[in-house]
């Protein structure tokens, strides 16, 4: 019988448990909740069989994880406004909303500013829901 171990180093070992009976890898925590964001980790795993002398081997595994595989869609796809060039600065002008399927995120509302010729967006304020 094979007995395996994981000694990786940290994070693996918040974020993944080996079975030490079958050698599957299988994660624990949500990735989500790694302050990093980390977008590879490396497990460093041993196995023993049960024979005298203990043999041992060590074998290096990489974990790769897709961080945000998914771009916010705006709906509609275009946007567009005319407005009187005497229009206020700090006037709403328009609500754009958005949808990520990786975090639900409504973009809010685009704020006008004014410069000496021409009218400039300049913030967009953003919030989750």
């Amino acid at each position: 019988m094979i007995q395996y171990s994981l000694i990786g180093d940290y994070p693996v070992q918040s974020f993944f448990r080996l079975d030490s009976n079958t050698g599957i890898i299988r994660t624990t925590t949500s990735l989500r909740q790694d302050a990093n964001y980390g977008s590879f980790y490396i497990a460093r795993v041993t196995a023993v069989d049960n024979l005298r002398p203990n043999r041992v081997a060590t074998a290096t595994v990489g974990i790769s994880v897709r961080r945000n595989p998914n771009s916010p869609i705006f709906n509609p796809t275009n946007y567009a406004r005319t407005i009187p060039e005497t229009t206020p600065v700090g006037s709403v002008i328009i609500d754009v909303n958005a949808t990520d399927a990786d975090v639900n995120v409504r973009f809010c509302v685009l704020y006008l500013r004014s410069y000496v010729k021409y009218v400039k967006v300049a913030k967009i304020i953003c919030t989750r829901v």
